[in-house]
C-alpha cells in the first residue's frame, strides 16, 4: 500500500515540481518588476494596457476603460454628426448656385422683354403690325407664371403696361393682377376701366 502511495506521489511530482519551480517563480518575478517600475514613477500598467491593445488575442483580455468607451462613442457620433452636417452644407451651396443660376436667367429674361415691350410700345400710334408684336408678347405672358408677368408689368410705364393688359385675356390678366402688388394693381385696373369707357 505504501509503495502504491509513493507511485502516485512520484506521478504528482512533476506537476508539482513545475507549478512550483516555473510558475510561482515567474509570478513573484513579474510582481516585483512591476513594483519596482511603479516605484520609480512608470506607469507599468498604462504600458501594459496600450501595448496589450495591439496584439490580437491579449487584448481581449485587458479590459477598457469606461472613459475610453465613452470617449470612443462620442468621438465615433460626433464624426457621424460633422460628416451629416458637411453633406447638408454642400447639398445646400449646391442648391444654393441652382437658384442663383436661376435668379439670374429670369432678371436677363426679364430685363430683355421689358425692353423689347418698351421699344416696341412707346409710340401711341401702334400700326398693324405693332398690334401683332403686342399680341406676340401678349402670347409670351400667357406662357410665363403669372408671378412673373405681374413683377414684369409693375417695372414698365403704365403706357405700355396698359397696352399689353388690354390685350389680354380675361383670365390671363385677372392672374397677373392677383400676383402684382396691391397698390399698383388698383392703379392699373382704374385706369383700364377709364380706357374701356
Amino acid at each position: 500500500m505504501s509503495n502504491q502511495y509513493n507511485e502516485k506521489e512520484n506521478k504528482m511530482n512533476p506537476l508539482v515540481w513545475f507549478f512550483f519551480a516555473i510558475i510561482v517563480p515567474l509570478i513573484v518575478a513579474i510582481t516585483l518588476a512591476f513594483i519596482i517600475i511603479a516605484v520609480t514613477g512608470f506607469d507599468a500598467w498604462g504600458w501594459v494596457k496600450s501595448t496589450g491593445k495591439n496584439i490580437p488575442v491579449i487584448s481581449s483580455l485587458i479590459p477598457a476603460d469606461e472613459n475610453e468607451k465613452r470617449e470612443a462613442l462620442e468621438k465615433e457620433q460626433t464624426e457621424l454628426v460633422l460628416k451629416e452636417k458637411e453633406q447638408e452644407i454642400e447639398d445646400l451651396l449646391l442648391e444654393n448656385n441652382d437658384l442663383k443660376a436661376q435668379i439670374k436667367q429670369m432678371k436677363q429674361k426679364q430685363a430683355k422683354l421689358e425692353k423689347s415691350i418698351e421699344t416696341n410700345l412707346e409710340s401711341r400710334n401702334l400700326k398693324e403690325d405693332d398690334t401683332n408684336q403686342v399680341d406676340q408678347f401678349v402670347g409670351a405672358f400667357k406662357d410665363m407664371k403669372a408671378e412673373q408677368g405681374a413683377q414684369i408689368i409693375e417695372n414698365m410705364n403704365e403706357e405700355s403696361a396698359l397696352s399689353l393688359l388690354k390685350k389680354m385675356p380675361n383670365k390671363v390678366r385677372g392672374k397677373i393682377l392677383e400676383a402684382m402688388d396691391s397698390k399698383k394693381a388698383a392703379i392699373l385696373t382704374e385706369k383700364l376701366i377709364d380706357f374701356n369707357e
